[in-house]
């Protein structure tokens, strides 16, 4: 029995003394949220250089060319093919129909008539393209810029999403500092709308995900890991100082951004850990800490 407990105790003392894992409990992520499609996603965005093959390539292999003035749109942080997003007057307007059809809202359009009606649950609404006044279940919203049909298509503007549809819209114009953003150098609109009851990751919950697979991609490579702390002396000690330092430097609707040497994003939502590259090609992949070169960064 004492011999045991002596046992016990002499094993809690190492996994203190080595570094033990010892990260929050991360909760049971609910399956009430998709998950993105970025897995190998590739991104050559057009920034005024003379190169005209600029593109995206989607999870799936099909490629679609990126040609000037083009807008990005992510729609619960998965990026949508063939984007419709326009500029009028510096303000972006969305076309509504992949919004509707990405939320499960239903549109009915009538024949002859300008007015279109949107069942979203419990709630209707009701626009006219050219009007200022939309209507949630009857009551008058004011927008400061209308709905407008463009090349046959009804687009509106951010405030609609926010107002009418009370989802989350936001424009990063793909040169300035802000870090509401899914990526850089691309201009995008992000806009979001989760259920009430989906469960989110907390920001220690990511960085301890994170911090278990790097230390699981670093245990394959280089053998037991310790703490920068502990040992100085180690031919991993620039990837053990990185693990051992962990931090959030800034998320968005949908990902934790946690630098290590490329970012790695978290999904708040399934908790699923992509590698982001900024190179001349952005690039965005599951991370596989056990996929060989795992811990190898070129670039």
């Amino acid at each position: 029995m004492r011999k045991g407990l002596l046992l016990m105790i002499v094993s809690t003392l190492l996994m203190v003394m080595l570094g033990c894992r010892s990260e929050p409990v991360m909760q049971e992520v609910q399956a009430t949220v998709p998950g993105v499609h970025l897995d190998q996603v590739q991104i050559f965005p057009n920034e005024s250089s003379n190169d005209d093959d600029y593109f995206i390539q989607y999870e799936d292999g099909t490629k679609e060319k990126i040609q000037p003035g083009y807008v990005g749109l992510f729609l619960n942080g998965s990026i949508v093919k063939q984007a419709k997003v326009k500029m009028v007057e510096s303000q972006p307007f969305v076309a509504l129909h992949p919004i509707v059809e990405r939320f499960d809202i239903s549109m009915m359009e009538k024949e002859g008539q300008e007015k279109v009606a949107l069942s979203d649950g419990n709630r209707t609404i009701e626009l006219t393209p050219g009007e200022k006044t939309v209507y949630l279940d009857g009551k008058a919203i004011q927008l400061t810029t209308s709905p407008e049909r463009i090349d046959g298509e009804l687009f509106v503007p951010l405030e609609f999403v926010t107002d009418a549809l009370q989802g989350e819209a936001s424009y990063f114009s793909g040169i300035d500092d802000s870090p509401l953003r899914i990526i850089p150098r691309l201009p995008h609109v992000m806009i979001s709308r989760y259920p009430e009851e989906a469960v989110k990751l907390t920001a220690e919950e990511a960085l301890a995900k994170v911090k278990n697979q790097l230390i699981e991609a670093y245990e394959k490579r280089y053998g037991l890991f310790v703490p920068l702390a502990v040992n100085q002396q180690d031919d991993g000690a620039s990837m053990r100082k990185i693990i051992t330092n962990l931090s959030i430097r800034s998320e968005n609707d949908r990902f934790y951004v946690i630098p290590v040497v490329y970012d790695f994003w978290v999904d708040k939502y399934t908790g699923d850990v992509y590698t982001f590259y900024n190179g001349l090609i952005m690039t965005i992949q599951l991370f596989d800490p056990y996929a060989e070169g795992a811990l190898a960064f070129p670039g």
